[in-house]
């Protein structure tokens, strides 16, 4: 896959029926301690490195975290924060995930590995057996190409 960190801009439009539908089953994977997550990609304005976070005062859990962002300040969750893992320096391949259309709000992941058609429908899942940090915003679980990718559930996410 070419570099997925580029400040990539896939959604800049409003969504069209025809667009819409061909982002059905898309997903973008992240990786987060070495655990494989994605994102449904409908929900994705932008990508971009971490260039400077600025922490904000009294902000609600799990998001005390911000950036600027087109002359905008958008609250950030840090998954690995949210999700009680070892906390890390953010680096080259640390990603923002930006959401524009309907939060207004950005996730940080250890990085983004890539974009992969994920039929849920027709996937076998495990999100019964599904244990461990994060698994209150986990969607569903999934094996594709015997891993597990955990969905996650991006409205809950963004409920703060």
């Amino acid at each position: 896959m070419k570099n997925i960190y580029k400040n990539l801009s896939i959604l800049e439009n409003e969504f069209s029926d025809e667009f819409e539908n061909s982002q059905r089953n898309k997903y973008l994977v992240l990786n987060l301690c070495g655990k494989e997550y994605a994102v449904e990609l409908r929900h994705v304005t932008e990508i971009i490195k971490p260039e400077k976070v600025i922490f904000t005062q009294n902000a609600a859990v799990g998001s005390e975290l911000s950036i600027k962002y087109k002359n905008k300040i958008i609250p950030v969750i840090d998954l690995r924060i949210l999700f009680n893992f070892p906390e890390t320096e953010y680096n080259d391949k640390t990603a923002i995930i930006i959401n524009l259309n309907e939060a207004q709000k950005a996730l940080i992941a250890d990085s983004v590995t890539d974009i992969e058609d994920i039929d849920i429908e027709n996937s076998e899942k495990t999100v019964a057996s599904a244990t461990g940090p994060g698994v209150d915003y986990i969607k569903t679980a999934c094996h594709i190409h015997n891993v597990v990718k955990n969905i996650l559930n991006i409205e809950k996410l963004f409920q703060f």
